[in-house]
């Protein structure tokens, strides 16, 4: 069995052919969501500035941060539905060609990624307090950071096809992918780790490259990283598809 053979190999090449195909209606779909993230992003740092130094109130910065999040939360909901959208039914599946609208389908979608992201958070959690307690050296080369995504990814990756299958408007569950990747959870784990390390050092290059203009190097890293994005929901698009044929 060759490299290309691999079925890690197929879904992310497949992915990255996908996004590169598509990548007038995946932009389209993402500008919006895009600028109104770093728009928000750059509001928020703002406003907690001014919040702070005008009322010295960490209470009100902490419910300012709350709702950056469930910002940015509902944006990357509705550009992870475009994307598998585009890419399992096509353009014309969407709502809105701009990435912008919201039915059940992103309710339910919502749902799971937050049950996705709190499964992840309590897998890598106890990495990050390990994390503190070991020497520099370890720290420094962010072992315990890799170590800790490539187990959650394995089990994300497991869990995850409930989103492409929901942005579809298939019924699904978390249960029903864990089965559907049986014998697959490495390959898809090595496909997503490889695009999460990838983002990594995008953003690492990017905030060294424009060092002294944080501002800008924030803009570029957004820029350069919501590419990579697209491609690890790819990934996911990809093996949903793949695995469905079996």
């Amino acid at each position: 069995m060759g490299l290309t053979d691999l079925f890690f190999v197929r879904i992310l090449r497949g992915a990255v052919f996908e996004v590169v195909a598509r990548w007038r209606p995946l932009l389209r779909a993402l500008v919006l969501p895009a600028v109104l993230m770093t728009t928000s992003s750059y509001a928020t740092q703002y406003l907690m500035q001014w919040q702070y130094t005008t009322t010295g109130s960490i209470e009100a910065l902490k419910v300012i941060g709350y709702v950056q999040l469930v910002v940015w939360l509902v944006l990357y909901v509705l550009f992870g539905m475009s994307c598998h959208r585009i890419i399992l039914l096509g353009e014309e599946s969407l709502p809105s060609r701009y990435g912008i609208y919201w039915t059940m389908r992103e309710t339910r979608f919502l749902g799971w990624a937050i049950l996705v992201g709190l499964i992840h958070t309590a897998l890598t959690l106890p990495f990050h307090i390990l994390a503190m307690y070991l020497p520099p050296f370890w720290r420094d080369w962010s072992i315990t950071w890799y170590v800790s995504v490539f187990l959650a990814t394995y089990v994300d990756g497991r869990i995850s096809l409930v989103l492409p299958a929901t942005a579809i408007g298939e019924r699904s569950s978390i249960v029903e992918s864990w089965r559907l990747t049986r014998g697959y959870g490495l390959a898809i784990a090595i496909a997503l780790f490889v695009v999460a390390v990838a983002t990594d050092l995008v953003s690492i290059g990017t905030r060294s490259v424009f060092a002294s203009t944080s501002d800008l190097a924030r803009v570029m890293s957004n820029i350069l990283q919501f590419p990579l994005v697209a491609v690890a929901v790819g990934v996911l698009s990809v093996t949903y598809r793949e695995l469905r044929k079996e």
